[in-house]
């Protein structure tokens, strides 16, 4: 979508390629993401949170998730 914005069609997209497979980490990732701007923040970080609980400690995507953890609790609750 526009500026990184998930659309519907994208996030159901990503939902399939769960149910095909569930371990999916780019489709758990862009699945949190969806819900994540979707204003599902807390979704978002227990997806985030469980997906770097079960990757490998050598895993190259785990800088990514941990930027966006660490994105989520630096955010104010409020943004003006």
């Amino acid at each position: 979508g526009e500026n990184g914005t998930m659309t519907p069609a994208a996030r159901e997209a990503f939902a399939r390629a769960l149910d095909i497979e569930p371990t999916d980490v780019r489709a758990r990732f862009f699945m949190a993401e969806a819900q994540y701007q979707a204003g599902e923040h807390e979704a978002a970080q227990a997806a985030w949170q469980a997906l770097l609980a079960e990757s490998p400690a050598d895993a190259a995507y785990r800088a990514m998730i941990e930027a966006r953890l660490a994105s989520l609790s630096t955010q104010p609750e409020a943004s003006e």
